[in-house]
């Protein structure tokens, strides 16, 4: 059996906390960087030019989305307007809605 000082054996593991320490942290900043670059715009911004009506996110204006004026061809002044603070008994599912936006109940 062969022996291994103890010095050796600190200085390995110390080597083996250095590297692994140093791969941490270069892992964790590159994530932050991404993240502040996705912030910025980067492929996020981008992705968000496409989704907006005015095609630009740094100025959404009223933050539309393209294509939200109409929902199968209805437009949306159209919609029923759901009346607030509805639900059905704990045993009861909602079904769907009235012309009025009351909800039905499962029988």
């Amino acid at each position: 059996m062969q022996k291994t000082s103890l010095s050796s054996i600190i200085r390995e593991e110390l080597t083996r906390a250095f590297v692994f320490w140093l791969g941490f942290f270069a892992v964790l900043s590159v994530g932050f960087v991404s993240v502040a670059y996705a912030a910025n715009g980067w492929a996020f911004g981008a992705l968000l030019n496409q989704i907006l009506v005015s095609g630009n996110w740094e100025a959404p204006g009223d933050g539309r989305v393209k294509n939200s004026d109409k929902l199968a061809g209805v437009d949306a002044i159209n919609y029923v307007r759901i009346k607030a603070g509805q639900s059905c008994a704990s045993n009861k599912c909602i079904t769907g809605f009235q012309a009025d936006g009351t909800v039905n109940c499962t029988p």
